[in-house]
């Protein structure tokens, strides 16, 4: 039987995450417009930089010269794609990364449509030149979408990307566990 006065639930978030990047195991963003095949050295690039400051770990650089001013943020545009079917209008979605940046900004984003209309927005604030984690609520206002996607041609200077995920809210996991081993018997 079951004691029920010693049982406690546990809320466990999904593993299954509708994106998740730690830039470990290759590249699965896409770069578009400026940073579309350009390198280290250029004015604007991004670039998987292994073993980070000798920590064991692989992080996303992007690097920006200017900012590219009103209505041009676009030209600069890091993508996650393979979201058909994956993200439902009216749904809201979490977004969490570990970020730095060379100087305070922001960027923005969201999700897109195949045709690139937007379906959710989000904007991106950098406030330090520390690693901070950063949580930004994406809710979908269209059906179709297919990619998330940062607009990152405003923003000038240096940020650096690491675990970034993309689930959606409200699909957490109760599971019921004993608090102190005993009130459960066979």
């Amino acid at each position: 039987w079951c004691d029920a006065a010693n049982i406690a639930s546990i809320t466990i978030a999904p593993m299954d995450y509708l994106v998740y990047d730690d830039y470990e195991n290759g590249q699965k963003y896409a770069a578009w417009g400026n940073l579309e095949n350009a390198t280290p050295g250029s004015a604007s690039y991004l670039e998987i930089i292994e073993n980070y400051e000798g920590t064991n770990n692989n992080v996303l650089h992007y690097h920006n010269n200017e900012d590219l001013g009103v209505g041009k943020a676009y030209l600069c545009e890091l993508v996650y794609g393979n979201l058909d079917n994956k993200i439902t209008n009216g749904k809201t979605y979490m977004l969490s990364m570990r970020i730095k940046g060379s100087n305070i900004g922001s960027f923005s984003g969201g999700f897109r449509t195949s045709d690139s209309q937007g379906t959710g927005q989000l904007d991106v604030s950098v406030t330090t030149t520390e690693w901070q984690t950063i949580e930004v609520p994406i809710t979908c206002t269209g059906d179709g979408t297919v990619r998330m996607l940062f607009d990152m041609g405003r923003y000038a200077g240096d940020i650096w990307f690491d675990d970034l995920q993309l689930e959606e809210l409200g699909t957490e996991t109760t599971i019921l566990t004993q608090d102190n081993h005993s009130g459960l018997s066979s």
